[in-house]
């Protein structure tokens, strides 16, 4: 074994490698610094193709916006959350559509769900069991939401508002 050191002052051994492998054969001034600006990049098309532009939500597999949710009284008060056509889970879980991860009165994998079809707004409890209440009366079944109410689920409170008048043309400017 024969160590040595190069001339940068690394230390390898000579009898199994030629040059040194921290330098990699390449010699250079450690007072200097390498001028590496630009290496390694490749040019990003920033432009989009036109045929990539999707302008029907159904393409980009979305769907519409048809109210909301605003947290009233609860762990996070002031909090809104997006209610979209078809079926809102309401949960603790991630995968909800309405998240409520730090509220332990609510149940994990789904406590209540509201549905939007057609112009219609339902909410219904996921199981008999876990409570919900549209304007202080408990939900049996299934109840249809009028704009405005309040809904309570676990210790969290919620007014429904909604807003599928402007995609139906219902709306005036």
């Amino acid at each position: 074994m024969q160590m040595i050191k190069c001339k940068n002052g690394h230390i390898y051994d000579a009898d199994k490698l030629k040059s040194c492998p921290h330098c990699q054969g390449n010699v250079r001034n450690l007072e200097q610094e390498p001028n590496t600006y630009g290496q390694g990049q490749t040019d990003v098309p920033t432009e989009i193709a036109a045929s990539r532009i999707y302008t029907n939500a159904q393409d980009r597999n979305m769907r519409v916006n048809v109210g909301v949710l605003v947290e009233i009284s609860g762990r996070d008060v002031g909090r809104s959350f997006i209610l979209y056509e078809g079926r809102n889970r309401i949960g603790r879980a991630g995968n909800m559509e309405v998240s409520l991860p730090g509220e332990d009165t609510v149940s994990r994998n789904g406590h209540a769900e509201i549905l939007y079809e057609k112009g219609c707004f339902e909410i219904m409890p996921v199981k008999q069991d876990r409570q919900v209440l549209v304007n202080g009366r408990e939900v049996q079944g299934v109840e249809v939401l009028a704009d405005r109410d309040v809904i309570t689920i676990g210790e969290c409170m919620f007014s429904f508002v909604k807003f599928d008048d402007v995609y139906q043309g219902n709306i005036q400017f």
